[in-house]
């Protein structure tokens, strides 16, 4: 993103007392610009606050993985993430030997803290 595309995300973020942003990606987008923000997201905007939802496949057996991309736009930020179980059709995520459930564990992150310029 440009210059003024990240300062037009940190302007938002003041305004709303936001302090930091959250984007999350699966494997075939691997999260490598730690120094500013990628184009990609701004695309797809900044969602309201614990509303951003992410859904993927994975194959019977397979480790699910994904990864968390944060931006602190405005100050850096000590980060403690927490999360609660994954979800399949609206329903907790399990290993069954009935065939119909599938694995959905293991998580990658990455964090990156922007100073606003």
């Amino acid at each position: 993103a440009s210059a003024a595309e990240t300062e037009a995300v940190r302007a938002r973020c003041a305004a709303s007392r936001r302090p930091a942003l959250v984007w999350a990606e699966g494997r075939r987008y691997p999260i490598r610009m730690l120094d500013r923000l990628p184009l990609r997201w701004l695309g797809r905007g900044v969602a309201p606050p614990n509303a951003t939802a992410f859904r993927g496949e994975a194959s019977r057996g397979e480790f699910f993985v994904f990864q968390l991309g944060v931006h602190a736009p405005l100050r850096p930020l000590q980060l403690l993430p927490s999360w609660t179980g994954l979800a399949m059709g609206g329903r907790p995520a399990t290993r069954s030997s009935s065939g119909g459930g599938s694995s959905g564990s293991g998580s990658g992150s990455s964090a990156s803290s922007g100073g606003g310029g």
